[in-house]
């Protein structure tokens, strides 16, 4: 099994030493397109042989067949060829497919000119519970292809970068401002990268190169960040409004109602972790370093678990086990969602 690595270790390796095969996974889906651009231009060094040595399959559209085909011609004027298979259906795929598609990438040794890049959405793919029990599906998949983890940023990271993206435009940001940036206009980071994009050109239309809080909050739009945090906290909270106004987001989205229950599941019990752990009076770091979390998860753990009681906890993962129950036996829709916000 190979090991995952992180997205810092592949933008090394594709500089000198690209792998036959990746796998992108992980929460932040905007550094997983910038690593694909970099193994582009690493790869992909003149752009007129394109059509020989770079293709890119639509997971509506793949087949074994159809990424075997790509995978076969041999590059043109080139030592290798870059080849990327984006978002397959990885959350109701069949043994059988799962099978197939490993044949392909057995096969990768006999076509040992290309490097494939399968990379999933945030939402598309169980890793299972990182770094002592991947899924299944996660460790077969390590067999034949080096997984790389997208973590998602931390406010600190987003901040420094969006920095370097001010810069990139001819602008400059100060840490404070930048950080005001991070927390008005949200953590996603294709949205930030938008709105940053708006403030500095805003900035030089009016001759001026250093952008101040004032410029992001005259044309920058305000974030409004529904995730599976914030809906579990709702829930925890009794704020029924605020949970259905998250459920309303999730449903216009078309967000699977499993995944939702799936990951608001998976908050309640790394909560329920946490509070276990700073009941007994361990700090932030400590509970961080025992539970291999990252601390500004930890961190926003903290705040929720402070104001709630175990049995409240406790009674949330009964009422969650109710809604899991009701979906996996059939129920369609939200409404099992809904009813779990109003029990």
């Amino acid at each position: 099994m190979n090991p995952i690595i992180k997205e810092a270790d592949f933008r090394r390796q594709i500089k000198s030493a690209p792998r036959p095969c990746y796998f992108f996974f992980g929460e932040e889906d905007y550094l997983k397109s910038a690593a694909i651009k970099q193994a582009y231009s690493a790869i992909c060094a003149d752009p007129a042989f394109d059509i020989f040595n770079y293709a890119v399959i639509d997971g509506r559209e793949y087949t074994p067949d159809k990424l075997l085909d790509a995978l076969a011609p041999p590059p043109m004027m080139a030592d290798r060829k870059l080849v990327v298979l984006q978002n397959p259906d990885f959350m109701s795929i069949k043994q059988g497919e799962i099978q197939a598609l490993c044949e392909v990438l057995a096969a990768l040794e006999d076509y040992d000119y290309n490097t494939l890049i399968i990379t999933t959405a945030s939402d598309g793919f169980d890793p299972g519970t990182l770094p002592k029990k991947p899924s299944s599906l996660l460790s077969t998949l390590c067999e034949y292809a080096t997984a790389v983890q997208f973590d998602r940023s931390t406010p600190a990271k987003l901040a420094a970068w969006a920095q370097k993206h001010y810069a990139a435009h001819g602008a400059t940001a100060s840490a404070e401002v930048a950080t005001y940036t991070v927390e008005y206009c949200g953590r996603d980071m294709f949205s930030l990268a938008g709105e940053i994009d708006k403030i500095a050109c805003y900035a030089l239309s009016h001759q001026r190169t250093e952008v101040s809080i004032e410029d992001v909050q005259r044309v920058a739009i305000p974030a409004v960040e529904y995730d599976s945090f914030a809906f579990a906290n709702a829930i925890a909270d009794g704020r029924r409004a605020d949970a259905l106004q998250i459920l309303d987001d999730f449903r216009f989205r078309r967000v699977d109602p499993i995944i939702v229950l799936g990951e608001v599941v998976r908050v309640y019990s790394d909560m329920m972790s946490v509070k276990v752990l700073a009941d007994k009076g361990f700090s932030a770091p400590e509970i961080s370093t025992k539970l291999r979390m990252h601390e500004y998860r930890v961190g926003l753990y903290l705040k929720t678990v402070r104001r709630i009681s175990m049995q409240t906890l406790q009674n949330t993962v009964r009422a969650t086990a109710l809604a899991d129950a009701e979906l996996k036996s059939g129920a369609k829709g939200y409404a099992p969602l809904e009813k779990l916000i109003c029990s």
